[in-house]
């Protein structure tokens, strides 16, 4: 199955929630399985939204975003999550979903589509930077919990 015949869609009942836990943990590492469904209930009640390309009713690669407002950009699309199971990359599923991504941001008027990513995640960079995204800010973090920071850092060392 190639990536332009896979369908997008929302995971909204617990059920395809928790089908998207093993993926999800590839890329948030210190997320709970028993906490996961209620976790992403909370966030859709923020305006999230969990949109999964599947093979096979399982999941293949996921994206969550939000559509969000400020003073700085005006309305955007903010992709928060992007994953995509580590044997099928380069089969062009996250790209799939980055393109969905943006029109569905131009569907409701806004002025960008916006994501962070980690400095040494350099493959997904360039597959940003060829749909056409720009480095345009550093993101700063003040941690309010020491040991939760600690686990990430630990974590990150190690996997």
């Amino acid at each position: 199955m190639t990536a332009k015949s896979t369908a997008i869609s929302e995971a909204g009942t617990i059920d395809e929630i928790n089908r998207c836990y093993a993926l999800m943990k590839k890329l948030r590492p210190l997320l709970i399985e028993a906490e996961f469904p209620n976790q992403i209930g909370r966030q859709q009640q923020q305006g999230y939204h969990l949109m999964v390309l599947q093979e096979h009713q399982t999941p293949v690669s996921l994206m969550g975003y939000r559509l969000v407002e400020n003073l700085i950009i005006g309305k955007f699309l903010y992709i928060d999550d992007l994953v995509t199971e580590p044997d099928l990359k380069q089969r062009g599923h996250a790209s799939q979903l980055l393109a969905w991504a943006i029109e569905i941001a131009k569907e409701h008027s806004c002025c960008a589509v916006q994501l962070d990513s980690g400095f040494e995640n350099v493959d997904a960079h360039r597959l940003y930077l060829n749909h056409g995204f720009n480095l345009s800010a550093h993101h700063l973090r003040r941690s309010l919990r020491d040991e939760s920071e600690t686990q990430f850092k630990i974590h990150s060392i190690q996997g």
